[in-house]
């Protein structure tokens, strides 16, 4: 495929790279000629991808996020676009959701975006710009029983 624009000399960081958005993703930001770092927490998931570099850790865990953004931008440098799209879901509805479930997902869903992006952000003076996306996923705005999707998806949401 033709990418719709060059990205020659740019490095992207995708958090949920082995998933299939990720992945996708991968492929795009490959072909548009951008180095591409993968992150996941896994390291079988980002085995059949092609990366420049790769990433794991628990974006649930707010040190274990850090430590491992800060470690790969002393490795490695800049990275001028971050894309934040890891994340999951149980659709639970609010007579279904337990207090381990929602602090779960709130921890990897919000709380995780917010880390990863927070420890490029602190590295910012050191390194020049970067820009982010983070997403939200559609089905916390509009399918029933996706309580905490929802909750997190206002979070991440532009004021």
């Amino acid at each position: 495929m033709t990418a719709p624009c060059r990205l020659d000399g740019q490095t992207v960081l995708i958090s949920g790279a082995g998933g299939g958005i990720g992945a996708s993703l991968v492929q795009a930001f490959r072909d548009a000629g951008a180095k591409v770092s993968g992150a996941d927490q896994d390291t079988g998931m980002l085995a059949h991808l092609d990366l420049d570099n790769s990433v794991t850790f628990d974006l649930a865990d707010a040190n274990a996020t850090s430590a491992a953004i800060s470690a790969l931008l002393a490795e490695h440098g800049k990275h001028n676009i971050i894309v934040s799209i890891a994340g999951f879901t149980r659709d639970e509805t609010l007579d279904h959701l337990h207090n381990a479930s929602w602090t779960s997902e709130l921890a990897m869903n919000l709380n995780g975006a917010y880390e990863l992006t927070a420890a490029i952000v602190a590295s910012k003076p050191e390194r020049g710009w970067a820009n982010r996306a983070i997403t939200s996923a559609v089905t916390g705005l509009a399918q029933y029983g996706t309580l905490v999707a929802c909750t997190n998806s206002a979070g991440l949401s532009p004021q």
